[in-house]
């Protein structure tokens, strides 16, 4: 869940971004990008940001900072749409050609 969910804040498509990369940070990494060990501290750990310093397994820099900010505590500093950070991502996918 994003912050805002754990907040009870609204949401809008800036949510489902989050979502959208929490799901490719753990398929990239083979983990999840928070981590607790219980709901508590699981939520402490999504809404403080405290994304987990991941081994690389290869996974290039720019590809971490444009999830990194897919996964900002605050909607506001998130890409500014869904399409905004596909065309990120396609734009880096290129670079490594």
């Amino acid at each position: 869940m994003a912050p805002e969910q754990w907040e009870l804040a609204a949401t809008d498509a800036r949510t489902d971004q989050f979502a959208f990369c929490v799901s490719l940070w753990e398929a990239l990494y083979g983990e999840r990008p928070f981590r607790g060990a219980t709901l508590p501290s699981l939520m402490a750990a999504v809404t403080g940001g405290e994304i987990v310093a991941s081994g690389e397994r290869g996974v290039p820099g720019w590809l971490r900072r444009v999830l990194e900010r897919g996964l900002a505590t605050t909607p506001a500093k998130r890409w500014p749409t869904m399409a905004a950070l596909v065309a990120e991502l396609e734009r880096g996918r290129a670079r490594g050609r």
